[in-house]
């Protein structure tokens, strides 16, 4: 299959009506537990110890607090967490929501990081500022390396939970992938 023919597939998913509401989070898949949400979810506390969360991926991360006052950051990490007394393993992706950004580079560690809950018998919430694009994305690409989806599996299957967008370079990313994946194993 082409690049463009995997593109038009996406997007045919992109344009059929996802789940009509919106939530702060939503489970998109079971085995790991893995969650996508936004902000507000993963600064949430409460609800994170309730869904007894044990990962967090925050897909909009910034080591430097001088860079908090951007759009589309997300200011958590593990020392915010530990303040607040929730034990968790966490991962900040360094990204922004551009269709410009390489977020491709951060599959594999994501990935990984997703795939450790799921050895500890964990559950993830995988997150950025608005969990539509930069989260969704990552966990397009774990069910693709991990679970060994094609994108559009992967990508119709979170949106059965969740509204999911990819930014059109984030599309790119994820065909990219496919036809890397594809090579590998032909």
């Amino acid at each position: 299959m082409s690049k463009e023919e995997i593109r038009l597939q996406l997007q045919n998913v992109l344009e059929i009506e996802s789940v009509p509401y919106w939530n702060h989070l939503d489970q998109v898949y079971s085995e790991p537990a893995i969650f996508i949400g936004d902000e507000y979810a993963a600064k949430d506390i409460d609800t994170l110890r309730q869904l007894g969360i044990t990962h967090v991926l925050n897909a909009a991360y910034v080591p430097s607090r001088t860079h908090y006052h951007s759009y589309g950051i997300v200011n958590t990490d593990h020392d915010w967490y530990a303040v607040r007394n929730f034990n968790c393993e966490f991962l900040g992706v360094e990204s922004l929501d551009y269709p410009q950004f390489d977020l491709s580079r951060f599959f594999e560690d994501a990935a990984d990081f997703i795939d450790s809950a799921c050895c500890s018998k964990g559950k993830v919430l995988v997150h950025c500022y608005v969990g539509m694009s930069r989260s969704a994305t990552l966990v397009i690409a774990y069910l693709m390396i991990k679970k060994h989806m094609l994108a559009i599996d992967a990508l119709a299957h979170i949106r059965e939970k969740r509204a999911v967008y990819p930014n059109s370079g984030f599309v790119d990313q994820i065909i990219d992938l496919e036809l890397r994946l594809r090579s590998l194993s032909s």
